[in-house]
């Protein structure tokens, strides 16, 4: 499958931590035989569909990888309203914890690559992600052939510059640099790393207390 590329850029460039808004992204994908599935999926996180019929979804898109990137990478745009599965992440809040403005399709699809290449951060961190709305078709192009444990380890890498750089600057914070440390090493040792949903080690940590704790409770129900 080629892709056909179309950005148009609004807005002045003040200064090199200041990025250039997008006005559009249109991509459209060149093939006679375009998976539908993708599409199907991507409706179904729409703000309509049930809790089962977004979470098969979000499987569906996750489980293909970079696959599904350029279906995903077509609908940026898409303002159709999302499910609220993607408030929390991908929408801002309020001190209260009030979304300020319901999540788009759009907003859903760039959630889902980023959460796959970069992961899911702890809010103060995401200041370091390397990917945006408005620069990720333009990295997707330039690394389509790669695969993804390397796309994720190439960001990983980048993030953790981002991070060392601002060593002596206001608003060094060493624990974001630790915090990327510890993804990196994650990722190259290819023990834990990202899963295609975003999972690290701690996500497996918690994930396998709970299970426990859950074992522990059957089992003192059972003695009962």
């Amino acid at each position: 499958m080629c892709l056909s590329v179309t950005i148009v850029f609004c807005g002045s460039r003040s200064s090199a931590a200041a990025p250039q808004s997008v006005a559009a992204i249109s991509i459209r994908a060149h093939s006679s035989q375009t998976d539908g599935s993708y599409e199907t999926a991507i409706a179904s996180l729409s703000e309509n569909s049930d809790a089962a019929q977004v979470a098969s979804a979000i499987a569906v898109l996750e489980n293909s990888g970079t696959k599904a990137f350029p279906a995903l990478l077509a609908h940026l745009n898409d303002t159709a309203r999302a499910s609220v599965a993607f408030q929390r992440a991908v929408m801002a809040v309020d001190a209260k914890g009030n979304a300020l403005s319901h999540p788009t399709i759009g907003e859903a699809c760039f959630d889902l690559i980023q959460k796959q290449v970069e992961g899911n951060w702890p809010k103060g961190f995401r200041q370091y992600y390397v990917l945006s709305p408005e620069n990720v078709v333009s990295w997707w192009q330039a690394r389509k052939s790669k695969p993804l444990k390397e796309l994720q380890i190439e960001t990983a890498q980048a993030s953790l510059l981002k991070a060392r750089q601002r060593r002596g600057k206001p608003g060094y914070w060493p624990e974001a640099v630790r915090f990327l440390e510890g993804r990196l090493r994650e990722l190259k040792d290819h023990r834990f790393g990202f899963s295609r949903n975003g999972w690290t080690s701690t996500h497996v940590d918690l994930l396998s207390k709970k299970r426990c704790a859950s074992a522990r409770h059957a089992a003192a129900i059972a003695r009962q």
